[in-house]
């Protein structure tokens, strides 16, 4: 218990200088950290890896100057911290944002809607200006697994795999809506600039259905504000 109310005072100091609302207090924090201890491992019979990187890598809440061995969960969408030999899971009811130190990766609390339901999520922010982020929701998903139809056949256990990621707008109420797929609505997004984006985007060649081309329409957009 003792670790458990060190960890989660210093996640606190840590986190609250832009982080947890008025609503949460101590007491209501130290009921996240004691179920932070209680994540569920990935049942044995499932294949493949539910991590983005599966090490333990150092990053820091942004704000902050105090390193932690981190890791991100894609398929359940889960930042987990290592504590000695300890594994805790972020809450996601809190407001922050977490850079990883060695590949510059920053990822940020923030609600969308999936399956008709909103709920908080982790993002990669790509890049942002004046509280608009363009957003990457990193993605591994389960392959049910594949039962033989005759002898000839093998077994094919569940397995995750890494599929592709989703790009979303998140605004500065830190909601967050998926991009979307046809070029003219994406061009809507751009206001008063719509028509430059438009026009440098067909200059240079750049595809509205391209991920790496999308970000490049995106940062020259900020570029102009």
């Amino acid at each position: 218990m003792k670790i458990i109310k060190t960890i989660a005072l210093l996640l606190i100091i840590l986190i609250s200088n832009s982080a947890i609302s008025q609503r949460n207090t101590i007491d209501d924090f130290y009921q996240v950290v004691r179920g932070m201890t209680a994540l569920n491992k990935i049942d044995e019979g499932i294949h493949g890896s539910p991590y983005i990187t599966n090490q333990f890598k150092k990053a820091q809440f942004v704000n902050s100057d105090k390193d932690f061995l981190m890791r991100f969960d894609a398929f359940r969408n889960l930042m987990e911290v290592k504590v000695n030999d300890s594994i805790f899971v972020l809450p996601k009811n809190l407001s922050y944002a977490i850079k990883f130190k060695a590949s510059k990766k920053t990822y940020k609390i923030f609600q969308y809607n999936e399956s008709e339901a909103v709920i908080a999520g982790l993002f990669v922010v790509i890049n942002e200006m004046d509280g608009e982020s363009l957003l990457l929701k990193e993605k591994i998903e389960i392959e049910p697994e594949k039962i033989p139809r005759n002898g000839f056949e093998l077994y094919k256990p569940p397995t995750l795999k890494r599929v592709k990621d989703q790009l979303f707008v998140g605004y500065k109420n830190n909601i967050a809506s998926e991009l979307p797929n046809k070029k003219e609505e994406i061009i809507q997004l751009f206001g008063s600039k719509a028509q430059l984006v438009e026009k440098q985007a067909k200059k240079m060649k750049w595809s509205f259905k391209k991920k790496d081309d999308l970000i490049k329409i995106f940062e020259y957009y900020y570029s102009l504000n």
